[in-house]
């Protein structure tokens, strides 16, 4: 087995508003490595589904390929099989894991770790 598992996790987000104030939601992509333990670490670039421009006022999206564009990140992360501590951040470890169980973790600790980032 390999010393971590690569994933492909979404989240939904804010990329602007609209005209009339609407607020403009996309889906952001990220790649998530998991050691043996449960232990989770997130790479620090986020891959939109789409990106808001602004032309004479009006807000317009422009589709972008984010789960394949992350899809590229987790197969190169695959074929390396490490983490640079530089480009990945932890993030709570996978519920049930021994990792899990030693540190505690909660919804909270994962609602604090996306407000530093993302």
């Amino acid at each position: 087995m390999a010393d971590y598992e690569f994933f492909i996790r979404s989240d939904i987000a804010e990329a602007g508003r609209t005209e009339d104030g609407e607020a403009i939601v996309i889906e952001k992509f990220y790649v998530i490595a998991e050691d043996r333990a449960g232990n989770r670490w997130a790479h620090g670039t986020a891959f939109p589904s789409a990106i808001v421009r602004y032309e004479e006022g009006q807000a317009y999206t422009v589709a972008r390929p984010g789960a394949e564009t992350a899809g590229r990140l987790r197969d190169r992360a695959e074929a390396r099989g490490d983490i640079n501590p530089a480009h990945w951040s932890p993030v709570a470890a996978r519920y049930g894991s021994a990792a899990h169980d030693e540190r505690d973790w909660c919804d909270e600790d994962d609602f604090a770790i996306a407000r530093r980032g993302r």
